[in-house]
């Protein structure tokens, strides 16, 4: 790889080379070659070619010292949230759903640009959320930990030439039965896993319409797992789960005609596995992580799971989100840590974010929302070379 790359970057100082040879025959004659323009868009479509290319090379001269840049998002507006945040749901760019340890719901909007924040008027709903999904533009579904299932719609008032939204309960239905909505995953289409006992999961699927909102009896289906305790779950596709146990063991899943059964189990640590997560990037990996800090990733395929990389960090990881060849992942310590990909291989930044943050959220392009325990919200952006103008203006050629 490495040798023809050299080979095109030979061949681009050569076309270069002749570009500076016609320009010097056309200031002696003052003639225009005929194909000098074309020759011109050629050699710059080869350059960004090549610059492309050599992305992964200069990236990695600093991967583990990519900078961080963190916001607080300042206040504004009357109204604020003084109770826990338990979940959050992105509506849009500019628009996140909030829910409390109070039974509250709110509408957060977000500028990135100005980094401002407004909380709206929050809403009791009488029921501890721990599950917020966008089904529409305009509908919401709400799952709460003691069984609740709500539609809600969210609507516009157009007041003083200010649009206000706020929330308009459709359909309600409370304790759907004894376990609860805990640790809820989202599988497919209607499809869901939930955590019924400690170690049971639930796969099952949601009816809603502006007549109905139940679970659907006959689709149910159990993953029971025997003498184990699950720590943590994993909806890497609608295909295949990952189920992290307290004894450091990790087993796969696969669906076969609407049920999952056993592919693969292995003794990943010790100790307790307390985070598994995908990581996004061109190919299919995943981290698991023990509650001693120790992590390990894998490479997955449709046929096997591979074993890639070992290390630790300082701190019990209990969040981790990925995108676009990054990640940011929250501990029990108050330790945010940067992962990031390059030439297939993950590397941890050495700058370590501290602040007792509670959530993490994939935001847009390399950014990210951190929420706190008295409810701030933060962007954190990693500032990756991802294109070849980021070549140009983050690094110096000499």
């Amino acid at each position: 790889m490495k040798d023809k790359l050299s080979d095109e970057i030979d061949d681009y100082k050569n076309e270069v080379k002749k570009l500076r040879e016609n320009f010097n025959k056309i200031k002696k004659t003052g003639v225009l070659l005929e194909d000098f323009d074309e020759n011109i868009k050629k050699t710059r479509f080869i350059q960004n070619e090549l610059l492309e290319k050599l992305i992964p090379y200069y990236r990695n001269k600093n991967i583990e010292k990519t900078k961080i840049y963190l916001n607080q998002l300042k206040k504004i507006g009357s109204f604020e949230n003084k109770a826990i945040i338990e979940s959050v749901a992105i509506f849009n760019e500019e628009t996140l759903i909030v829910s409390n340890s109070k039974g509250e719901l709110c509408i957060v909007k977000i500028d990135s640009n100005q980094y401002i924040v407004e909380w709206s008027e929050l809403v009791n709903i009488g029921a501890k959320i721990s599950y917020i999904e966008k089904i529409s533009d305009k509908e919401l579904l709400l799952l709460g930990e003691s069984g609740e299932m709500i539609l809600i719609e969210i609507l516009e008032n157009i007041k003083n030439n200010t649009a206000r939204k706020y929330f308009k309960i459709l359909k309600r239905r409370d304790k759907v039965d004894e376990y609860g909505f805990l640790e809820i995953s989202k599988i497919g289409e209607k499809c869901y896993i939930r955590k019924k006992e400690e170690n049971l999961l639930e796969v099952f699927y949601i009816e809603v319409s502006l007549e109905n909102i139940d679970v659907v009896e006959e689709k149910r289906s159990d993953i029971y797992i025997e003498k184990e305790i699950i720590d943590s779950i994993l909806v890497f596709n609608t295909e295949t789960i990952f189920i992290g146990t307290h004894f450091g063991n990790m087993y796969c899943y696969r669906r076969d005609s609407n049920r999952y059964f056993l592919e693969d189990k292995r003794n990943v640590f010790d100790f307790p596995i307390s985070n598994i997560s995908k990581l996004e990037s061109d190919d299919e990996n995943i981290i698991v992580f023990s509650s001693k800090g120790d992590f390990r990733i894998y490479s997955f395929n449709e046929s096997e799971i591979y074993f890639k990389k070992s290390s630790s960090i300082d701190g019990e990881v209990f969040r981790l989100e990925s995108r676009e060849s990054t990640g940011v992942m929250i501990s029990q310590e108050g330790r945010t840590y940067i992962i990031e990909e390059n030439n297939k291989n993950w590397y941890i930044n050495e700058n370590i974010t501290k602040g007792f943050f509670i959530k993490v959220l994939g935001y847009k392009d390399f950014k990210y929302l951190l929420f706190d325990l008295d409810s701030n919200i933060y962007i954190l952006q990693v500032d990756r070379i991802s294109s070849v103008d980021d070549l140009y203006n983050k690094i110096k050629f000499s």
